[in-house]
Formats: C-alpha cells, structure tokens, sequence
C-alpha cells in the first residue's frame, strides 16, 4: 500500500511539472506568434500547431485566445519596461 501512495505521489508531481512546462512552453510560443503577427493575426489553431498540441490543449487550459494573450500581456509589458529603462546608476564608476 506504501508503495502504491509513493507511486501515486511521484506520478502526480511529475505530472505537474510537466504541466507547467506545457504552460510555459504554449505561453512563449504564443508570445512570439502575437510579437510577430499581431494578436489579430494569431489564432489558437496556429499557436497549437506552434507548439506542438492539439488546439483542445489550449482551450481547456485558456478557454480563448484573449485569456491567453491576458496571461502574456503582464509578463510583456514587465520586459518592456525593462529594457527601456536607463542603466542603473553605479556610483562607484563617478570617482576619480
């Protein structure tokens, strides 16, 4: 019985993790689908087929296009800012 739960626990959590990969894998991709075609342009059957899964992988996930593209837009907008914003000030290299 002990090795059936420990079976079942490993199983679940490597299950998870692949998940998450999933997720992030069918993220990026439809991040780099929206960046190069426009969100318009872009629709689930080709991020699907970008990344590899059935479009039902994505719609049991996201439901829709626009949740998918909510989810990327925060984490967009973030890197954005970052390489738009000047160097930090190091005041170590204004001595003289």
């Amino acid at each position: 019985m002990t090795e059936t739960i420990r079976e079942f626990k490993n199983t679940s959590r490597s299950e998870n993790q692949l998940s998450e990969g999933l997720d992030t894998f069918i993220l990026k991709t439809a991040s780099r689908l929206f960046g190069a075609q426009g969100y318009a342009a872009t629709c689930v059957e080709q991020i699907a087929a970008v990344a590899l899964h059935g479009e039902q992988s994505i719609y049991c996930r996201y439901l829709s296009k626009e949740n998918v593209f909510k989810i990327i837009i925060p984490e967009l907008g973030k890197s954005f800012f970052m390489a738009a914003a000047p160097p930090a000030f190091d005041s170590a290299r204004t001595k003289d």
